[in-house]
Parts: structure tokens; C-alpha cells; sequence
């Protein structure tokens, strides 16, 4: 979302924390699957969300979003009743959260549904007040900043929109306000995407849902290591660009909520320079204990070894379901994920596709899954490369006592086979 053009982000030190803020550290992952502490946080920061209709109608009449001030006084007709713009904090408090969303929703907005199908969005500009505020608009403004997190990572956040496209600023410098002004006035932001600061730290927000889409997290090292190198001019840093020099402190110290504990992760489409960025913050993830990879269409490559020894490295005790499909895994790749399978005992599903992994790959996996004295499930599947070889130390493994399933397309079948168990 374009927002690093909006003034005032606070850096934290002068705000005032209100319970959800507040939340004890330890509780942060419930906080994060809790649709009231979502709730909570939206009533004590006065966050204005946006109805749905009321978008739909500013399109069809070729208007423009309006600021949080203005939204506020808005009003519109649907259904033959007037309606305000924006959602009030009594229907907040008084809506179920639900997972059901009708229709596609807006550019840049983050989705709140409730039990009722009503679709409400938060966009920051029409949400949240802007610049100028008043005192008691900046108080509510530092309480959003404290946990803006939840808004993009929450798991009743049913979708994140980037912007990418910057748009023109209304802001006239000498006057120090935000005014309209001609389209002909209007200067654009020519900053790109991901040299803006808000903009790369709330990406980094929506890596902390289960879910991943075309981004990885970063560990909070990395992120702040990445920012330090982008300050000195290096070409492999994140050289961030903010309306005020003060937000990098704030957007660094948020990183740190991006990476609280999870416990499940699923990454879909992620391309290879993605993949290293998640090797590198794995690791990190103790409580891990779902971890499924599913590559893009060019396949999962020298990713998928990286992974596999970044899982090695992270020795996890609580891991139980892994899951790699894609092209490029190989007998290297199956080997390495091998090694990493080993060292987390207490696996219970292991679902692995790729139509590439040989005899050697077999080997190693099937070595894998002796180490394994908890596994439940090993489905090894689009393997039709493998041959006698693999065959036989993948059916002395199942001989052990460990159920496997080689799928239907390798027409190999050995030792207790049972497709019911399949992952």
C-alpha cells in the first residue's frame, strides 16, 4: 500500500499504549488468531473502516478516496436507507468476525469480514486521520502505530492489496497543508515501491500470516542488517526512503513483530531470491510446526537445498508436517531435505512431489524415514524416475514399520501401501 508519502508516523517513544499494544509477549500468536483481540484493537485506536458498497459507489461515481476527516461526514444511499461511509465502532463491537467474502475486493485494502457477508476494508488514508491532526486524532493515530501489525498479519485478515503505483502528492510544502489542488499541480512520488520505507515494512507485515504469496519474512537481524547496508549505498542493501528521517527507527523496531513465533507456514509461488530470504529466517521459527513449501512453475531449484539446511540448522522438536512439491527438488534436494528430516524426530507427515528425484534421492529419504520413529505419513509422489534401486531401500524403510505410498504415476508399489494414508 502507497503510504510512505503519508506525514507523522510516529517512532513510539512518546505514544501511549492502550491494552491491545499492550498485550504480554507470550500471547502475541493467540493475539494474531484472535478475531476479539482484532476487534479490541480497532475500537481503542478509533479505526474507521471503509463499507464496501460505499467504494463500489465512489467508482461509479468517478470520485477520488477521501481523507479520514472528510470520510467521516460521508454518507450514501444503499439499499433506500442512508448509510455513513464508514463503519462505526458500535458495529465493530457488535459483529462476529466471519471468513466469508463476496465479490473481489478493492486495490489496497485489507478485508474484514463478518458472520453477515458485510465486506469492510481498511485503507490507511481513509481510515486512519491524517495530516493535520489534531491532539486527540494523534493519540488515536500512536495507538493504530502500535499494533498496525495486525491489520495486515491477522488471521481474520482475509486479504492484503499492494499499490504499487504511486500516486500524486496533494501536499503543498509551503503551506504545510493538504489541499486540493489541479491535476496539473500535482507532482508524482517517484520513489519506487520498495524503496519506501512503509511500504517494504508493511510487505514484511502481511509475511507474518500463515500464508505466504510471492514474499518471504525476514528475520528481524537480517531486515535491520539489510537497512544498515542500504544506508552506507551497498547494492544488496534496502536502501528505504521516509517522509520523516525519524521512521526508520519505528519501521526496524516493528520488523520485530513480523517475526514473532509461528506455527504454521505455507509458501506458495515463491520465487528463488524469496526462497534464500526464507532459508535465512527459518531458523528463527522455534514453534514451528507446519511447514509446507510449494513451488513456483520454474521450479523450487537451489532453493529447496537452502531450505533443507536451514530446517537442518533449526533441529526442531516440535515440527511434525513437512511438505515440498514442485519442480527442481532432485536427488541433491532430496538428500539435503533428507538430512533435515533426520534431525527433526518427531516428524508425523512427510509429503514430498517432484518428477525429477532418482534412485539417490530415494535412498536418502528412505534413509530418512528409518530415523523418523513418529512418522505417520510419507507420500512420495510424481516420481517416475525412480527405479529399482530406490525402490528397494524405499520398501525396506517401509518394512520398518513406517507407512509409505509412492504414487499411482510410477506405477511402483512396495511394503504397506495404503493410499488412505496419503497426505
Amino acid at each position: 500500500m502507497g503510504e510512505a508519502s503519508t506525514p507523522g508516523r510516529p517512532t513510539g517513544g512518546q505514544a501511549r499504549q492502550c491494552d491491545t499494544a499492550a498485550r504480554p509477549e507470550g500471547s502475541e500468536h493467540d493475539g494474531l488468531q484472535d478475531p476479539e483481540h482484532l476487534k479490541n484493537f480497532l475500537i481503542e485506536a478509533n479505526i474507521r473502516l471503509v463499507r464496501w458498497e460505499y467504494l463500489v459507489k465512489l467508482g461509479e461515481d468517478c470520485r477520488v478516496w477521501p481523507r479520514r476527516q472528510e470520510a467521516e461526514l460521508e454518507e450514501f444511499e444503499a439499499e433506500g436507507e442512508k448509510r455513513s461511509a464508514l463503519v462505526t465502532l458500535e458495529e465493530v463491537r457488535g459483529r462476529k468476525l466471519g471468513a466469508d467474502v463476496l465479490g473481489c475486493p478493492p486495490a489496497g485494502a485489507v478485508i474484514v469480514s463478518a458472520s453477515d457477508i458485510a465486506v469492510w476494508a481498511f485503507i490507511d488514508f481513509m481510515c486512519l486521520a491524517q495530516y493535520r491532526r489534531s491532539k486527540e486524532e494523534q493519540d488515536f493515530f500512536q495507538r493504530a502505530m502500535l499494533s498496525m501489525h495486525l491489520l495486515y498479519a491477522h488471521h481474520f485478515i482475509l486479504g492484503v492489496y499492494r499499490l504499487e503505483e504511486l500516486r500524486a502528492r496533494s501536499h503543498n510544502r509551503a503551506t504545510g497543508k493538504l489541499e486540493a489542488r489541479p491535476s496539473s499541480e500535482l507532482v508524482l512520488n517517484s520513489t519506487p515501491y520498495f524503496q519506501r520505507g512503509w511500504c517494504v515494512a508493511e510487505v514484511q507485515r502481511m509475511c507474518a500470516k500463515d500464508m505466504l504469496y510471492g514474499f518471504s519474512p525476514m528475520s528481524p537481524a537480517v531486515f535491520q542488517d539489510r537497512v544498515a547496508r542500504g544506508e552506507q549505498g551497498l547494492a544488496d542493501g534496502l536502501a528505504l526512503k521516509f517522509t520523516h528521517r525519524s521512521d526508520m527507527k519505528a519501521v526496524v523496531d516493528l520488523q520485530e513483530k513480523v517475526a514473532r513465533r509461528r506455527t504454521k507456514l505455507l509458501g506458495v509461488g515463491l520465487p528463488h531470491r524469496e526462497l534464500v530470504i526464507l532459508a535465512d529466517a527459518l531458523p528463527h521459527f522455534e514453534n514451528l510446526q507446519d511447514l509446507q513449501i510449494l513451488g513456483p512453475s520454474e521450479g523450487l531449484g537451489g532453493g529447496v537445498i537452502e531450505l533443507a539446511r536451514a530446517l537442518e540448522r533449526l533441529h526442531s522438536e516440535r515440527l511434525v508436517v513437512v511438505a515440498f512439491q514442485g519442480k527442481g527438488i532432485g536427488d541433491a534436494g532430496a538428500t539435503a531435505l533428507a538430512a533435515a528430516f533426520a534431525a527433526c524426530k518427531n516428524l508425523s507427515v512427510i509429503d514430498i512431489e517432484s518428477d525429477d528425484i532418482g534412485d539417490a534421492g530415494a535412498g536418502a529419504l528412505a534413509a530418512a524415514v528409518a530415523e523418523c520413529r513418529k512418522l505417520r505419513r510419507f507420500r512420495l509422489s510424481d516420481c517416475s524416475r525412480i527405479r529399482d534401486a530406490g525402490v528397494a531401500a524405499l520398501a525396506a524403510a517401509s518394512l520398518m514399520g513406517q507407512v509409505s505410498d509412492l504414487a499411482t504415476k510410477s506405477q511402483h508399489k512396495w511394503g504397506k501401501v495404503t493410499h488412505s494414508d496419503a497426505f
